[in-house]
């Protein structure tokens, strides 16, 4: 049963459920200071369906425990200046790379959480939750405003599919919203803090990170290449000076039988001592060598140049030894694309000296 007494804006909603009990007992009212218009508008602004903006954002980063602090102050700030509203929740979601979780549900109790595990912090899911009261709208709006770095679970809208989004060096925001406006205007608040936020890869590193796998191949190839152009050089060479040789022998034309048994003792040795067989073993090997090698130095290159500036969650302290590691690791790494690019370069320039000396 449903009763509104005009005049009194008041709305009363009696004897719910009352099938659930004896018709003897007290009837139950709720009693809201509002009109039914008014209501209807309230309730369709929780449970409607809001617009959504999204974006991404890729780049390195460092997040401490006062960035998150910081966010929520910009945030708060700027819709609390906009219209008036009530942040009815603000959630921090914690992600660490045992799989575990850890959920604060007010900023007071993030900020006076310490984990003492020795986790390292790889996600974070922030978000809040208000109630918006638009200029043209009778009541309050839900709006939704998430915030997320690193590891998390993500969920495909369209298909309904959760997946893992693995990258760390990654940030993206969700805005549900019932004012085109408002939405917009905290798109554009966060997508200049996220920019301001993240590092920007110097172009040297961007372009060697993006090609690593095509540096990796001219540098192992240009290895095989020049080994295999040495060979046939080499193979020049040789044949050139057995030509040479078999040259002088046949120049002499006399039919002395002297003349004649130096030829064939020539022949016989060629024949027996199977220089040629011997050239082209060597050969086949060299360039044996020269692939396998190619193709080790190729991937290590690949791999070193494939070196991407790391992203930081810092909310405990295996986070911060984790991170004293990895950019050792990252270091390490260039020198290894330094060194081995240039002892692709070297073995191309030894594999020639092999092949004057030795063939």
């Amino acid at each position: 049963m449903r009763k509104f007494r005009q005049g009194q804006n008041i709305l009363e909603i009696g004897e719910i459920m009352s099938d659930l009990f004896d018709s003897s007992g007290p009837n139950f009212n709720v009693v809201l200071p509002c009109t039914p218009e008014t209501f209807k508008e309230f309730v369709s602004g929780l449970l409607g369906a809001p617009q959504t903006i999204t974006r991404e954002f890729e780049g390195s980063y460092e997040v401490h425990q006062e960035d998150i602090v910081n966010l929520y102050h910009l945030i708060d700030q700027r819709v609390s200046q906009q219209n008036p509203s009530t942040c009815v929740q603000f959630t921090v979601k914690t992600i660490y790379d045992d799989g575990s979780t850890v959920k604060q549900n007010s900023l007071s109790d993030f900020c006076a959480y310490n984990e003492i595990r020795p986790v390292i912090s790889v996600g974070l899911v922030i978000t809040w939750t208000y109630l918006v009261k638009f200029r043209d709208k009778a009541a309050p709006e839900k709006q939704i405003i998430t915030v997320s770095f690193g590891q998390t679970d993500k969920i495909i809208a369209s298909r309904g599919i959760r997946i893992k989004f693995l990258s760390m060096d990654a940030i993206d925001f969700r805005i549900d919203h019932t004012g085109r406006t408002w939405g917009a205007d905290i798109e554009a608040l966060l997508t200049n803090h996220i920019n301001n936020i993240t590092k920007k890869e110097p172009n040297i590193k961007k372009i060697v990170r993006k090609n690593s796998e095509l540096i990796g191949l001219l540098l192992g190839g240009s290895l095989f290449i020049t080994t295999a152009i040495a060979g046939v050089m080499a193979n020049s060479d040789f044949l050139d000076k057995q030509q040479k040789i078999a040259a002088d022998i046949l120049r002499n034309k006399s039919a002395d039988i002297g003349n004649m048994l130096s030829k064939l003792e020539y022949l016989i040795n060629q024949n027996a001592s199977g220089q040629w067989h011997i050239f082209y073993n060597k050969l086949a090997i060299m360039l044996f060598v020269a692939l396998f090698a190619s193709i080790i130095i190729g991937i290590v290159i690949a791999e070193a140049a494939d070196n991407r500036e790391p992203s930081f969650i810092l909310l405990t302290k295996k986070s911060q030894e984790n991170k004293n590691i990895v950019l050792k690791k990252m270091k390490k790494k260039w020198v290894v694309f330094i060194i081995s690019s240039m002892l692709s370069i070297a073995l191309g320039i030894l594999s020639n000296i092999i092949y004057n000396k030795y063939f």
